[in-house]
C-alpha cells in the first residue's frame, strides 16, 4: 500500500486539482493524507469532501506536517508531494509502484516540470533533473514535492528534522541514503507550480536557491533564518 502525504497550509485553490488528479488514478491500492497546519481557508472542509485522511499539524512547516502525516500512515511506501503540484498521468502512480517493486526502489525522487508553460522554467527544470542523476550518487538531492521513500526507512531516520529553516528536503534524502539507493526516476513526471516563481520574480528566486546551496556548502545544515522564505505564503 501507497500512501500519498500531502502537506497544507490555506491551499483552497491548489490542493482539487491535485486531489481530482489523484482520484483518475489507475492504481488504487492507496490513501491520500492530507496534513494540515491550522489553515484559515476552505483546505480542511476540501480534503474532507475528497474523503482523505485529515490531520492537524500543531508545528508550521512542511517537515513538521510531513512527518505528522507519515505518523499515521498505513501504507509500506510514502510519496510526499505539494499541494501545488500536478500528477495529470492516470498511470502516474502505478507505473511508480511497478518501479518500486521491480527495482527495488526504497528512496527516489521523480522527473518535474512546471506546469505553466514557461520556456525558462521547463529548461532549468530539465537540467536540475539531469544534474540529480548525474551528482545523486554522493550528493542525493530531492525537492520536497516529490519523494518518494519507504515507510521502514521514513521512521528509521526519525524523518524530516523539524528544526531546519531550508532544504529539509535534501538534508532528508542525504540521511535515508545512507540506509538504500538513491534513484532519480525521470521518466515519470510530476508537474509544480511556479507561482513562487512568479510572485518574487525568477531572477531573485534563483539567486535565492543559489545562495542556500552555497551556505549548505560553506556551513551545514540552516537551522536559521537566513533569507525571506515563507510557507504556504503562495
Amino acid at each position: 500500500m501507497l500512501s500519498v502525504v500531502i502537506p497544507t497550509l490555506n491551499e483552497e485553490n491548489y490542493l482539487p486539482s491535485l486531489l481530482e488528479d489523484l482520484m483518475n488514478q489507475t492504481y488504487n491500492n492507496f490513501e491520500i493524507i492530507v496534513s494540515d497546519c491550522k489553515s484559515v481557508d476552505n483546505t480542511v472542509k476540501i480534503a474532507k469532501k475528497f474523503d482523505c485522511r485529515t490531520v492537524i499539524c500543531e508545528k508550521k512547516g512542511p517537515g513538521p506536517a510531513r512527518n505528522r502525516g507519515a505518523s499515521v500512515a498505513k501504507g509500506k511506501y510514502l510519496l510526499f508531494l505539494d499541494a501545488d503540484s500536478r500528477v495529470p498521468e492516470e498511470q502516474f502512480l502505478e507505473r511508480l509502484m511497478q518501479k518500486a517493486e521491480k527495482k527495488f526502489v526504497r528512496l527516489a525522487t521523480l522527473g518535474f516540470s512546471p506546469i505553466e508553460d514557461n520556456k525558462l522554467d521547463k529548461t532549468i527544470s530539465k537540467y536540475i533533473v539531469k544534474s540529480l542523476k548525474i551528482f545523486g550518487t554522493f550528493e542525493p538531492f530531492s525537492p520536497g514535492f516529490c519523494t518518494f521513500v519507504s515507510k521502514h526507512i521514513h521512521d528509521k531516520i526519525g524523518g524530516y528534522d523539524e528544526e531546519l529553516f531550508l532544504s529539509e528536503d535534501h538534508e532528508y534524502v542525504k540521511r535515508a541514503s545512507k540506509m538504500t539507493k538513491f534513484f532519480v526516476i525521470d521518466d515519470i513526471c510530476v508537474l509544480f507550480s511556479s507561482r513562487r516563481l512568479i510572485a518574487e520574480g525568477r531572477f531573485n528566486l534563483y539567486l535565492k536557491y543559489f545562495y542556500v546551496t552555497l551556505y549548505r556548502f560553506l556551513n551545514g545544515e540552516i537551522r536559521k533564518k537566513i533569507c525571506d522564505y515563507d510557507f504556504g505564503n503562495y
